[in-house]
């Protein structure tokens, strides 16, 4: 990214940890922060020993060690907004409710020059005022914006899978843990649909 040396990340959960790794990785001076330091605290350990932190990328062969330390020496955390001022870049990763996306773009303005781009990892409202980038290695697509873009296109596919999912586990079928077996002998997924709800809704 041109003249984009330094990335901030709004937002300590699973997605915005994330992020702040893969940036991190990729070589940029990255900030992450959350008001709450727990968060921050759980973000920390999930970025180096979770099941997918550098530590276990150290052990697939996915990074070097020496690539490992200087991602984890990029990365740093912060419990302001006002944290993430010097940053080129600020992707917000916070909760999915509008109100509270609304206020901290609107915090995010205040504290940052023009010249900060600010990003958004929301999974279905509205983006139509922000410009598709691409970076550190991910392969974006280009989604139209609708009035009814809930989901995009990735959680749109996956929650209809989840629906028949479920609906395969409450007709007696099979299990969940068969359903979450199956998908990932059958298809090579890393976890099935209902481990990937519980990975979603309590970290990794």
């Amino acid at each position: 990214m041109a003249d984009v040396t330094r990335i901030g990340v709004l937002g300590a959960g699973v997605m915005g940890s994330g992020i702040a790794q893969v940036t991190a990785t990729a070589g940029y001076q990255t900030v992450c922060a959350d008001i709450d330091a727990d968060a921050r605290a759980r973000a920390e350990a999930r970025v180096v020993s979770g099941r997918y932190g550098l530590e276990r990328a150290v052990e697939r062969g996915k990074v070097t060690r020496a690539e490992a330390d200087a991602a984890a020496a990029r990365l740093t955390f912060t419990g302001s907004v006002e944290g993430l001022a010097e940053s080129d870049l600020i992707i917000e990763a916070v909760p999915e409710r509008l109100a509270l996306k609304v206020a901290v773009f609107r915090q995010l303005d205040a504290a940052t020059p023009p010249s900060t781009i600010l990003a958004s990892n929301t999974s279905g409202f509205p983006i139509a005022a922000l410009a598709a980038a691409t970076e550190c290695g991910k392969r974006p697509i280009v989604v139209r914006d609708t009035d009814t873009a809930w989901g995009f296109v990735a959680n749109r596919v996956y929650g209809a899978m989840l629906v028949e999912a479920r609906r395969v586990v409450d007709q007696g079928i099979a299990s969940a843990e068969d359903v979450d077996q199956l998908m990932v002998d059958c298809f090579g997924w890393p976890v099935g649909p209902f481990a990937m709800l519980r990975g979603a809704a309590t970290g990794w």
